[in-house]
Formats: structure tokens, C-alpha cells, sequence
């Protein structure tokens, strides 16, 4: 099993997320996937859910940065309300355009947390990036075309990790 399809952590949703545990591990940016792990692809404004839980990790003293290989204009018209920063057509699993941004913001990868819902996306950028990451179920079952194949590796990989025993829960 290649160790960079090997997420840090894994939890059901973003939103069981447990805060708490978080901090004790010492991570202080939250840098999250958008689509199907914050909300659905589809959805054009943040709902209530999404407000709260990025006020959560913001009040809790976390940088949240979000982070999306979608448009600009889909992911600016949404996360303009949370007033966090953002990256867009970050090219995942590419890691120049993130790696950028950490090296102009000096930020400690060690200090960061990467939260996604697929392996070969989210998952191998952070291991590329050595960032830990946590692993969570997609939120929804409709997904962008372009995705598809994706979520079919995601699922194969997914059933052999858990198979191998190799997945932690957070």
C-alpha cells in the first residue's frame, strides 16, 4: 500500500470533527477541502452549518484556509461570508500552488491540519506536503463529473485500508 494513500486520521464527518483534540495535538491552521467535505458541490452559498463550524475552529484560535481545485468564482461567492482565507484551482494532488502560499505566510506545515474526503485528492497532497490529514466521508452522493473517477479510487483504496487495518480514527 503506497504510505502516501494513507491518511494521519479519519472521522465521519468535518462537523465530528473534535475540536478539542485538535488543539491538544497541537495544529493551529484547519485547512479544509470545500466541496462534499464542507458542504455539497452544488451549493452556492454556506449554509448555517457551514458558518458555525468555521466560527467554531475561528473562535477556538484555529487559522481556517480553504482549499479547492473548483473555479474561483464558486469558491469566492461562498466562502466570501466566512471571512477566511481560500485557495481555488489548487490542482489537487499538486502541491506548488498550497506549498506557495505556506512559504509566503510562513507557515509550519507542522502546525497544520489538512481535512478532505477523498484519498486522491486531498489526502495525497497532504502526505506530499508531510501534513497530517484527517479523512472524512463525502457529504453528499452527487458529485461533479469530473470526479468520478477519483471516487472510484477512493473507494478501492478505502476498503483496503480499512481491510489492512490502517485507518485511525480522530
Amino acid at each position: 500500500m503506497n504510505k502516501n494513500l494513507i491518511p494521519t486520521f479519519t472521522c465521519s464527518t468535518i462537523y465530528n470533527l473534535d475540536i478539542d483534540k485538535v488543539k491538544k495535538l497541537g495544529y493551529q491552521y484547519i485547512l479544509t477541502d470545500l466541496d462534499n467535505t464542507l458542504t455539497g458541490p452544488y451549493e452556492k452559498n454556506a449554509s448555517q452549518d457551514v458558518k458555525d463550524l468555521i466560527s467554531k475552529f475561528v473562535n477556538n484560535g484555529f487559522n481556517v484556509i480553504i482549499l479547492s481545485n473548483n473555479r474561483q468564482k464558486r469558491v469566492s461567492n461562498f466562502v466570501k461570508p466566512l471571512n477566511v482565507p481560500f485557495l481555488y484551482q489548487v490542482k489537487k494532488p499538486k502541491t506548488h500552488k498550497l506549498q506557495k502560499y505556506l512559504n509566503e505566510n510562513n507557515i509550519d506545515t507542522k502546525k497544520c491540519l489538512i481535512i478532505g474526503d477523498q484519498i486522491m485528492t486531498d489526502i495525497l497532497m497532504a502526505n506530499r506536503l508531510n501534513i497530517d490529514s484527517v479523512l472524512v466521508n463525502r457529504l453528499t452522493k452527487i458529485d461533479q463529473v469530473i470526479t468520478i473517477i477519483p471516487r472510484f479510487l477512493d473507494r478501492y483504496f478505502r476498503r483496503k485500508l480499512k481491510k489492512k487495518k490502517l485507518l485511525k480514527e480522530f
